[in-house]
């Protein structure tokens, strides 16, 4: 036979061969969207389904690698820190090379303002007899909705109630120069404290 060598009138092609009947896989979310609102700091679970022969799917948040997920259900925990937009898209492979991609997401993402709160009861820099503390009220709102209240003694959670409003009491406050910390948590996980 004749040989070809890297040389003048001599071609050489690379080419991936696949069995016959191959199809490479396939990956959509469930359910379908094109489009999500979505607030700063929103955990958001996106799922996606995919073709029997796929390996892995990959997620691509702004054409950057996010994660990639070893099997089914193809779920996606999307979290964003700041308001903008952004464009999510999942690529399914399999053990052949092959890939599939998904349609695309487009993301808007609102900025979320943090929490109100209101505390009484208590002031700042009063001095309290140990064996009577105050009750303190407290109150919280905001525009997405309220998780949870917490009350710390020097830094450490020790009291917590979920929902807006409440009365936590300071019975078990030893004498000294103590910090107490309120805090409000809206459904994002964005707080504020007092």
């Amino acid at each position: 036979g004749r040989y070809c060598w890297p040389a003048p009138g001599c071609r050489i092609s690379s080419f991936r061969t696949a069995y016959e009947g191959y199809t490479a896989p396939t990956v959509a979310l469930d359910p379908a969207m094109d489009a999500l609102t979505v607030y700063a700091g929103q955990k958001t679970t996106l799922t996606y389904t995919a073709s029997e022969s796929t390996t892995s799917v990959e997620i691509y948040v702004d054409g950057k690698l996010s994660a990639t997920l070893g099997g089914a259900p193809y779920q996606y925990v999307y979290t964003p820190q700041t308001a903008g937009k952004a464009e999510i898209m999942a690529v399914a492979k399999d053990s052949l090379g092959g890939s599939g991609y998904s349609e695309k997401l487009a993301v808007t993402i609102l900025e979320n303002d943090v929490p109100s709160l209101s505390v009484s009861g208590i002031t700042d820099g009063a001095t309290y007899d140990a064996a009577s503390l105050p009750k303190v009220t407290v109150s919280a709102a905001d525009a997405n909705g309220i998780e949870k209240l917490q009350l710390a003694f020097d830094g450490n959670v020790v009291q917590e109630i979920h929902g807006a409003e409440g009365v936590f009491d300071l019975s078990g406050i030893s004498g000294g120069t103590r910090t107490v910390t309120v805090t409000a948590f809206d459904i994002y996980g964005l707080s504020v404290s007092q």
